[in-house]
């Protein structure tokens, strides 16, 4: 597992959830820029990241779409998928 620390920015407004065991979960979905732009664009990386607890409940009207966030993302899971 990995850890990622960077500039992220938000693709959608955070999205707040209750758990069965009644803990809120809020599940963000992020786009992190990377390396030497090549032909105007720079390459990027989606993610999806959770915030459990009393930060996901108290954070997550700040967390909407377009903002920027600093943020350390801890154990990252890497899946690499290609769109036909």
């Amino acid at each position: 597992m990995a850890t990622l620390t960077g500039l992220f920015t938000l693709g959608k407004d955070a999205d707040v959830r209750v758990t069965q065991s009644g803990e809120n979960v809020a599940t963000l979905s992020l786009v992190y820029n990377y390396g030497k732009k090549q032909d105007g664009q720079q390459p990027s990386q989606w993610i999806r990241a959770t915030l459990w607890g009393a930060r996901a409940q108290s954070l997550s009207p700040y967390l909407t779409k377009g903002k920027q966030i600093s943020a350390v993302l801890q154990d990252v899971h890497m899946r690499e998928y290609e769109s036909n």
